[in-house]
């Protein structure tokens, strides 16, 4: 922001030229690795335990705030309270404003360390809602055509490219996935030490080739590189080396960090490089604004209807009232919003000033004698104002929110971790995952009396097993691990119930 500012106090045009937003830019190389990181770090047991409310929350809650927003935003103009805009551009900027970013929530919610449950379904709905807002947005502006109607037919045509999107890029993103793991299991580098930067290197082609994939078939490549992401996570890892596991998280890690970190100045600097400050409609930012935290009410209703299926006993557990608040605080907007909003500027989707009103009606209100404004300049700096607000505001403010509700204290952080080895074990008993996917897709070795060394097993099966252990006992380190594995005499099942007696940092004390 600081730079774009001076590139434009200097008069140094070309260099305000080359900071300007791009769309392509954005969501070709910072949004990918962003979304695929946290895919293939995410609890994957905690995010499918919640997948209804997180659905409903993308789905059907994103859905909702688009006509929430739309309707309260194009009633308040009509009214004079603020900018009036058609009923077309309207829908359109409830579309894109109701994009929860996944970039923000991310940077949030990974450094305040949030319980799992929380996490997931506030990152699954901000990531999948991505892939509603473009469809609803494109969606909309095919209606912005001469000669459109809104019939039963568009709709349920518009019904019908969402969920062919939607499944499209998640079969694509399982596919690469599971092609990953089938390629490393078959090249069979586990043992090579030597390998460990080449496959470092290959692991990066398949996310990022479901990605390219996805979008060469018009379908979302952010829905297909998280799936890819959480496919690789569960089985790819695996047949990698050591050392490879680690140096490959720490890259996509790095890399993710980096992405993070230049899309906030990338917004920055759009900041000066758009007409954001140009007779500037502040009336229609706060009834978006307003507009925004009722279209967010969605969470509580849908919350509601899951919890009549749930008690405080079951697994998961019903979604507290300190849950609803917090998904409903944490609906920040970002740079996804923006991107969208800015292409509908350039491509000077809706021209008109004042488009919501007749020529006659224009002639009583101040704001529609600027004929340098539209509605789609009004659409784009709205965007950016929220979003602005959202990031400072709320994003400054959601730790102090936390810590009141008691989600980052010490009490809820050991009830997470044992949810956490509650779902890897469930993961573990899964027919189709144990006597399918797993001998399938990784180097698995199972004997009727569990998991045992017999005196002679191989150092890559040894080592799948302390992966599999680490899951139940995260608290122990590899060397404790083995240690507990060797004293069980290598019986995989006894191992767990003797690891559990082990304090961490006092696994040599062991028998």
């Amino acid at each position: 922001m600081f730079v774009a500012a001076m590139a434009i106090a200097m008069g140094n045009e070309q260099m305000a030229k080359h900071d300007q937003f791009d769309f392509e830019f954005f969501m070709t190389f910072l949004i990918p690795p962003i979304i695929f990181e946290a895919g293939y770090n995410m609890n994957v047991g905690a995010f499918l335990n919640n997948i209804g409310p997180t659905i409903f929350f993308a789905f059907v809650g994103t859905v909702f705030s688009c006509f929430v927003v739309g309707f309260m935003v194009w009633e308040a103009g009509q009214m004079g309270l603020c900018y009036p805009m058609s009923m077309l551009a309207s829908l359109t900027f409830g579309s894109l404003i109701s994009a929860t970013d996944p970039v923000t929530v991310l940077a949030v919610f990974q450094a305040l360390g949030v319980k799992v449950d929380l996490f997931s379904m506030v990152f699954g709905e901000s990531v999948l809602n991505d892939a509603v807002a473009i469809v609803l947005s494109r969606t909309l502006l095919s209606f912005n055509k001469p000669g459109t109607e809104v019939n039963s037919e568009t709709i349920m045509a518009a019904v019908t490219s969402f969920t062919v999107i939607f499944v499209g890029s998640l079969i694509i993103g399982a596919f690469f996935g599971i092609a990953s793991s089938l390629v490393f299991k078959k090249m069979d580098m586990r043992n090579h030490g030597d390998l460990v930067f080449m496959q470092c290197a290959l692991s990066f082609c398949f996310p990022w080739a479901s990605f390219y994939f996805a979008e060469a078939l018009e379908l979302s490549g952010i829905v297909a590189i998280m799936f890819c992401g959480m496919i690789m996570a569960m089985y790819t890892r695996f047949n990698f080396h050591e050392d490879a596991r680690k140096l490959t998280a720490g890259a996509y890690k790095c890399v993710a960090v980096v992405a993070e970190t230049y899309v906030f100045v990338y917004l920055g600097m759009a900041a000066f490089t758009f007409p954001i400050f140009h007779s500037t409609t502040f009336g229609l930012v706060l009834c978006a604004l307003g507009a925004c935290f009722v279209g967010r009410v969605h969470i509580y209703i849908g919350s509601w209807m899951f919890n009549c299926f749930r008690t405080p006993e079951s697994h998961p557990p019903t979604i507290s009232k300190a849950y609803m608040f917090l998904m409903w605080f944490s609906g920040l907007r970002g740079g996804v919003a923006f991107a969208l909003s800015s292409v509908s500027f350039a491509s000077k989707d809706f021209p008109k000033t004042c488009g919501g009103l007749t020529e006659e009606l224009k002639k009583d209100r101040p704001e529609c004698q600027d004929s340098s404004m539209s509605d789609s300049l009004a659409i784009m700096q709205t965007t950016f104002l929220i979003a602005a607000f959202t990031i400072f505001v709320f994003g400054g403010a959601i730790y102090d929110v936390c810590v009141q509700f008691g989600v980052l204290s010490n009490p809820e952080f050991v009830a997470d971790l044992k949810r956490k080895e509650a779902e890897a074990e469930a993961l573990e008993q899964d027919s189709l995952h144990k006597s399918c996917l797993l001998p399938c897709l990784t180097y698995h070795v199972e004997k009727s009396s569990g998991y045992r060394a017999g005196g002679a097993m191989e150092p890559e099966h040894e080592d799948w097993i302390i992966d599999k252990m680490k899951f139940h006992l995260p608290k122990l380190s590899d060397k404790e691990l083995k240690k507990v594995f060797k004293d069980a005499g290598g019986d995989y099942n006894e191992a767990l119930k003797l690891g559990k007696s082990v304090q961490p940092g006092k696994g040599k004390d062991l028998l």
